[in-house]
């Protein structure tokens, strides 16, 4: 049997931005080849239509996992989330510490991160991707990307770097303890903030497989997000093995 794939096609009418996103998507995929990064089947051009091909993700997204799953399925477990956290972790290592140059995602969010069968992470969604040369520290852009994971100074003076997928990657980790969105405004009829970032963390505030745990449990399971998250730029470092041990804090 042929193995199933999935196509994703480009929705919005053919303007110079949509034409650069997706060359941009095309070419970062070609250039980072690796088993955490979403491998690029193929593509199409015609007069009409802008198409890419990916192999199919059984799973769907780490966001659609976590808050649209059917109410005869259970939640994720931690073991499971672990697994994630790593997988996704592995793939922003490579772009950044692999690929020469090195690639800035700009928009790691849960659902940027597709599940396999297996539920191995794969990141996805290069389309605001930029390249950064080795000698730099940071390139200059409009700013790009989603609201609830976009790094404050990114936001605030326009300089991008790997710093920002880290912030976003922390944001995705509180989700992945919380169950909660990165942004969402129906918080505020319970007078919560609707940024993740500044929500309180509380017994009730978990995702309820965690409900069995020790609030300090999950605290701890937060440390790795909470480094990410550091307004100051220069502790928000990287995601290799000698920096973060992952495995065991998470």
């Amino acid at each position: 049997m042929a193995p199933l794939v999935a196509v994703k096609r480009q929705k919005e009418k053919r303007t110079p931005a949509g034409e650069l996103q997706f060359q941009t998507e095309v070419e970062m995929i070609s250039m980072a080849v690796h088993c955490n990064l979403l491998r690029l089947l193929g593509f199409c051009m015609t007069l009409t239509e802008r198409l890419l091909v990916y192999p199919y993700m059984a799973n769907g997204s780490v966001a659609s996992c976590l808050r649209e799953r059917p109410p005869n399925q259970p939640p994720l477990d931690w073991s499971t989330r672990k697994q994630i956290a790593l997988g996704s972790a592995r793939g922003l290592s490579y772009l950044h510490e692999h690929c020469e140059p090195k690639i800035i995602h700009r928009d790691v969010k849960a659902a940027n991160i597709l599940l396999d069968e297996e539920f191995e992470a794969v990141v996805c969604d290069f389309g605001l991707a930029k390249l950064m040369d080795y000698k730099d520290t940071h390139v200059t852009t409009a700013v790009r990307g989603t609201i609830g994971h976009i790094a404050p100074e990114y936001l605030s003076t326009g300089k991008s770097s790997e710093k920002n997928d880290v912030f976003g990657y922390g944001i995705m980790l509180l989700e992945l303890v919380t169950g909660q969105k990165a942004f969402d405004l129906a918080r505020l009829a319970n007078n919560d903030d609707v940024m993740l970032l500044d929500w309180r963390l509380s017994p009730s505030s978990r995702s309820p497989c965690f409900a069995h745990r020790p609030l300090p449990w999950t605290v701890r399971r937060c440390q790795m997000s909470l480094e990410c998250l550091k307004e100051r730029v220069l502790p928000r470092d990287g995601k290799s093995g000698k920096r973060w041990n992952l495995s065991v804090m998470l």
